[in-house]
């Protein structure tokens, strides 16, 4: 878990609840200067060990979990953020579904903020494929920063960092050295999404810049490729735009209407910022997604920061 602006009581809460946390090891991934108050509060008293895992103040969301994957002695290490709210059986579904072969376990998600069409869009952007009720099973893909890892399957380089910013990119590697990828339903938490409409719109352009900078350099783009991805803008607005309304007529078809103008301006801003990404690399993006992912709240509206079930 990262706690970098001291939010994690809900989370936390949630995680005692799974069962016997003296089997959990919990790692908490802190600024330098907060490790020794953080790693003493009481509320970590009942797991099975504590580590802290100090990074730099400006570190990207990639960079603080590949710390904590490095601190972790456990077999099978999870991202827990502190804008989700992981339902009971959170623990005990992923660790059947690793015992049953998985090499990666992704769980399905729920809106923990559901009021407003604009925290709609900010979740089913990314994470409509996974948003329940869904099915599970094997899986190209799945939800960034949702999943669980056997930990000696993960990459011991400096390149982890980066691969578990864009998720995508090591799920990849993972399918084609032959690991399995598995979506379970068994294993459900509530997601505090941005709902606001200024903080929704920075978030998709750079999450599109970002990720179609990283997607290109690390898989050696030609400037050829780079050129028709860029020319193909409007038809990748289409499709994702047409996958994320079906997942809206799965998810929450009574408020198709409403949520489709924040989902269209949201699925527009990423690709035009994928393809910038694409083209110029990915800028700023990294630095300013840090501040969306690390500091969720202050991008959420007053009356939503407390996470529903």
């Amino acid at each position: 878990m990262i706690d970098l602006h001291g939010d994690l009581s809900e989370s936390t809460r949630a995680l005692r609840d799974q069962g016997p946390t003296e089997q959990i090891e919990l790692v908490l991934v802190t600024q330098g200067g907060r490790a020794a108050e953080v790693a003493d509060r009481g509320e970590f008293s009942s797991f099975g060990a504590v580590r802290v895992a100090a990074v730099p103040p400006a570190s990207s969301s990639g960079s603080a979990f590949a710390a904590g994957v490095r601190t972790a002695r456990a077999p099978v290490v999870a991202y827990c953020e502190d804008h989700v709210l992981p339902d009971p059986g959170w623990v005990q579904a992923r660790l059947d579904a690793h015992a049953a072969g998985a090499t990666v376990v992704g769980g399905v998600l729920l809106n923990a903020n559901p009021r407003t069409a604009v925290s709609w869009a900010a979740f089913l952007a990314p994470f409509g494929p996974f948003a329940a009720p869904v099915a599970g099973g094997r899986c190209a893909d799945l939800p960034w920063h949702q999943c669980s890892y056997r930990r000696g399957a993960m990459p011991a380089g400096p390149e982890l960092d980066g691969l578990l910013e864009h998720e995508g990119l090591l799920h990849a590697e993972l399918i084609k050295d032959g690991h399995a990828l598995v979506l379970e339903p068994a294993c459900s938490a509530h997601h505090l999404n941005i709902s606001r409409w200024r903080p929704l719109l920075l978030w998709a352009w750079w999450a599109g810049r970002a990720w179609g900078g990283a997607r290109a350099a690390h898989e050696r783009w030609s400037p050829a490729r780079r050129a028709l991805h860029c020319l193909l803008v409007p038809h990748t607005i289409a499709r994702d735009l047409r996958h994320r309304l079906a997942d809206v007529n799965r998810v929450i078809p009574a408020r198709r209407w409403s949520v489709t103008a924040p989902l269209i301006a949201t699925t527009v801003a990423h690709a035009a910022g994928e393809a910038v990404g694409i083209a110029r690399g990915p800028g700023a993006g990294i630095d300013v997604l840090a501040e969306f992912e690390l500091n969720r709240r202050a991008h959420v509206r007053s009356d939503e920061t407390v996470m529903r079930r």
